[in-house]
C-alpha cells in the first residue's frame, strides 16, 4: 500500500510496504517529474559551463546548464529553453546523449541529457531564484576541472565525460 507522507510543489514524498525475500519492507521513494542536462559545445575545443550558488549543498559549483521539464513540453523543448534561460545561447543541433536516473535508490526523477552545437547568442533570462554566470572555456580546463574534483554535480559529470571521451 502506498502513501504520500509529503506533498509540495516539485515533488512528494511516498512510503509503500512491500515483500523483499519474503519479509515486509518499507520503501520510501521522492516522486517528482523528469529534467533535461545540457552540454553546450563552442566548436571542437570549447565548452560553456556555468558557475552557480546552490544553497541546498551551501557551495558555488560548476554544472552543465539544467532544469525540470515543464507541463506540456517534450526533453528537447526544455533543453532548449533552460540553454537560453541560463547561459543565452540557442542552438542549430541538439543532440540527444543518453537518460539515467538522478538517485534509483530514493527517487523517480529521470534526467535527458543534450549535447548543443551551433550557439548563437541571445539573452540570458533567469528564473528569479537563480545567480548563473556562464563560463566559455577551453575542454582542457574542464578535464582539469574534473580532475581537480571542482564539479561535483553527478549529471554534470556524466554528460562532461560522456562528450569528453565516448562522443569524440
Amino acid at each position: 500500500m502506498k502513501r504520500v507522507v509529503y506533498r509540495c510543489p516539485r515533488f512528494s514524498l511516498e512510503e509503500e510496504r512491500i515483500m523483499v525475500r519474503g519479509k515486509p519492507a518499507t520503501v520510501r521513494r521522492i516522486k517528482n517529474g523528469s529534467a533535461v542536462m545540457v552540454v553546450p559545445i563552442l566548436g571542437k575545443n570549447s565548452i560553456i559551463l556555468e558557475k552557480q550558488r546552490r544553497p541546498v549543498v551551501n557551495d558555488t559549483i560548476y554544472e552543465v546548464p539544467s532544469g525540470m521539464i515543464e507541463k506540456g513540453e517534450t526533453p528537447p523543448e526544455a533543453a532548449e529553453r533552460e540553454l537560453e534561460e541560463e547561459i543565452g545561447y540557442t542552438a542549430k543541433r541538439l543532440t540527444h546523449i543518453f537518460d539515467f536516473y538522478t538517485d534509483a535508490s530514493l527517487e523517480t526523477q529521470t534526467t535527458h541529457c543534450f549535447v548543443a552545437e551551433g550557439l548563437e547568442k541571445t539573452k540570458q533570462r533567469l528564473d528569479s531564484d537563480e545567480v548563473i554566470k556562464p563560463i566559455k572555456m577551453p575542454v582542457s580546463r574542464a578535464i582539469t576541472l574534473i580532475k581537480r574534483n571542482r564539479i561535483k554535480e553527478v549529471g554534470s559529470l556524466g554528460a562532461l565525460l560522456y562528450c569528453l571521451y565516448i562522443r569524440r
